[in-house]
């Protein structure tokens, strides 16, 4: 990635803190949210892209292994295109990137980083999306009115050929977004491929808990800079979901939380199909034992 690091150096370290601050207050504060200077998402890129990239290869790797060899790819609302160079290292099929982007500043960026993408600068709302193998959306959905979410998500689907992702903070709105999403999804022929393992109604109640998972990335000496951390790494929650055409879907059950350990006994919170289950596991009962010690939350168990 020497193309991000020669392009996030162009402006000082105190001037990057500054600007990263400017966007944050400005998100939080709800006085808009979109990038408003090449200076800003070039800020975004070295603070926020690191988080956010790792999330997405993470979701890309649960995508089926045996039957999902896309083709073609678009991505709502894709920033500065970061994800075609993930999804290309991942899937080898991969012959063409369509990144779907109206903020000029986040396009002239991914322009810089990449020549493989073909960009459409305009908001996916209103823009004809073309039909693609793979439908991105991520981290975007959440930020739609209510007006807005189900006819983006259907316009989404309608262009999805085999496989739709969508991505959103590991937040309880976050949740709540991914949830509207997938009880459309089932009532519209959509097979839930992750991070459930069937297509029966979601037993988490978003009232009380939220369906969410983490991923922790290692942080750069720049990136570690830029953030004013004393940490080498950094833990992104994210909510998630990957939805199918066909049905690819495997019968498994999914861990919803970190699992209670001590000697000899772990505990583990699974989604199934009827409700959230809590089994305790026992060295002394179960053959597989190890297998199952050394897996960790979001992971499947067969």
């Amino acid at each position: 990635m020497n193309k991000v690091t020669n392009i996030i150096k162009t402006i000082p370290l105190q001037k990057l803190r500054d600007l990263r601050d400017q966007i944050t207050h400005r998100y939080k504060s709800k006085q808009g949210k979109g990038i408003q200077s090449a200076d800003e998402a070039i800020a975004y890129l070295a603070f926020r892209s690191p988080a956010t990239s790792a999330v997405q290869k993470q979701i890309f790797t649960e995508c089926p292994k045996d039957n999902f060899h896309p083709e073609s790819m678009v991505d709502l609302g894709a920033g500065m295109g970061l994800s075609q160079a993930i999804a290309a290292g991942l899937f080898p099929s991969l012959r063409t990137y369509t990144g779907i982007e109206e903020n000029s500043y986040m396009v002239e960026i991914g322009r810089k980083l990449s020549d493989e993408i073909d960009w459409i600068q305009q908001s996916y709302l209103a823009a004809d999306i073309p039909k693609a193998d793979l439908i991105l959306g991520s981290y975007t959905f959440s930020e739609l009115s209510k007006t807005k979410l189900l006819p983006a998500l259907e316009k989404a689907w309608a262009t999805t050929q085999q496989c739709l992702i969508l991505i959103e903070p590991g937040t309880p709105e976050g949740f709540k977004t991914i949830l509207k999403c997938r009880e459309y999804l089932v009532q519209n022929s959509g097979h839930i491929y992750a991070p459930c393992g069937h297509n029966g109604n979601c037993p988490i109640n978003p009232e009380n808990d939220w369906c969410h998972f983490s991923k922790r990335l290692e942080r750069t000496k720049l990136h570690r800079d830029m953030k004013e951390g004393s940490l080498p790494y950094e833990d992104e929650k994210y909510c998630y979901l990957i939805a199918t055409k066909e049905n690819w879907s495997p019968t498994y059950k999914r861990i919803l939380k970190p699992a209670t350990t001590r000697k000899g006994h772990i505990k583990l919170d699974l989604c199934t199909p009827d409700k959230v289950e809590s089994p305790t596991f026992t060295k002394s009962k179960n053959p597989n034992f190890k297998e199952i010690k050394k897996l960790t939350w979001g992971d499947r168990l067969e």
